[in-house]
């Protein structure tokens, strides 16, 4: 899924499920509702909650009705389904910001994928059905809402198509920096279906080209964003 252009407006949230208080998140609203007011805004938080998930948290499952639209603020999500031998397969990782599980709800059929936060996520639960109610009518959101599924479909066909190693840490570190920092380094080797070695290997790598750099505090910093970007549009040479 291609990334968003980051809302211009901010809201707090109030969550009372977060440690039995009352907690404050200021929500970057999702660009499918760049264009409702701030009216419009209160009445979306009316109708949510924003829910702490811990790794290995379900937020739904296969075969599962549909009462939700869910949308990350924070931390990665995976979709996978099972194959007839009951071996999970992974279908997409999302990240943040991100829609999920919004196919189901729009067919009203049962999910055919289930969603695990990967590790601690946040998460903006909205009632469907009063989201269809509300905002479905609004000729915008809902033309926002086919192109996000479009892109999604684009990005799973992506994420499908057979790339090198190199190509696939690459695609990863340049749509997600901050987590390539923060997320343990075992975790993103499985996202990409290398081993650990590997991903090691190649981090030294990038580091020796001058893609990025490493702080005192053993932190990343990507230097030649173009370059990395060409490592897994294939017009970059070959590490």
């Amino acid at each position: 899924m291609d990334k968003c252009e980051i809302c211009n407006f901010y809201k707090l949230v109030m969550d009372k499920q977060i440690n039995d208080e009352i907690a404050k998140i200021e929500l970057c609203s999702h660009c499918l509702f760049k264009t409702l007011t701030d009216t419009q805004i209160d009445e979306l938080i009316k109708i949510s909650t924003v829910t702490q998930y811990q790794e290995g948290d379900i937020l739904f499952s296969e075969d599962e009705n549909p009462h939700y639209l869910y949308f990350l603020l924070k931390g990665v999500v995976k979709e996978y389904k099972y194959d007839t031998y009951g071996k999970s397969v992974v279908v997409q990782h999302y990240f943040t910001p991100n829609i999920i599980g919004e196919a189901a709800n729009f067919e009203n059929l049962a999910y055919n994928t289930t969603a695990e936060c990967v590790n601690e996520c946040i998460v903006f639960v909205i009632t469907y059905k009063d989201f269809e109610k509300k905002f479905l009518k609004n000729p915008e959101v809902s033309r926002r809402l086919m192109l996000q599924l479009a892109k999604k479909i684009k990005k799973t066909l992506n994420y499908n198509m057979p790339k090198d190693s190199i190509s696939k840490l690459a695609e990863f570190i340049y749509e997600n920096e901050e987590l390539f920092n923060t997320m343990k380094k075992y975790k993103i080797a499985e996202m990409l279906n290398i081993t650990p070695e590997t991903l090691s290997r190649l981090i030294k790598k990038l580091y020796k080209q001058q893609i990025f750099e490493r702080d005192d505090n053993g932190h990343y910093k990507v230097i030649d964003k173009e370059g990395l970007k060409r490592l897994y549009t294939g017009t970059f040479e070959s590490l």
